[in-house]
């Protein structure tokens, strides 16, 4: 009997310890979920501000490029707009002098 009562006393510490132990684990589970939830949310926020880094990086060069091509076109505006005057001057002056002797005539002449 005393046999007995000790292998039944032994299922009982044994399964006394087994439930210590899942329950052991289930903490140290959780813990270690909690652990992966806080790592994954760190590096998706560190991902977010990298990726609007680098989008604001990229919108300020494309500006900058845009503000290049702008300033080129605008320069080349005025290099053809200065060539095309200096190629006609002569007939521009030719203009003024054909403006000036008509208003210095006179409209009738008796």
């Amino acid at each position: 009997m005393r046999i007995m009562e000790n292998v039944v006393e032994e299922i009982l510490q044994t399964e006394k310890n087994a439930e210590e132990i899942l329950t052991e684990a289930g903490k140290k589970a959780l813990e270690l979920q909690s652990q992966a939830d806080r790592e994954i949310q760190e590096a998706l926020t560190r991902a977010k501000l990298e990726a609007a880094d680098l989008v604001r990086k990229r919108i300020g060069e494309a500006a900058d490029k845009a503000a290049l091509t702008r300033r080129g076109a605008l320069e080349k505006a005025e290099r053809e707009s200065l060539a095309m005057t200096a190629r006609n001057n002569d007939k521009l002056d030719s203009l003024v002098q054909e403006i000036l002797q008509l208003i210095s005539k006179p409209l009738y002449t008796s």
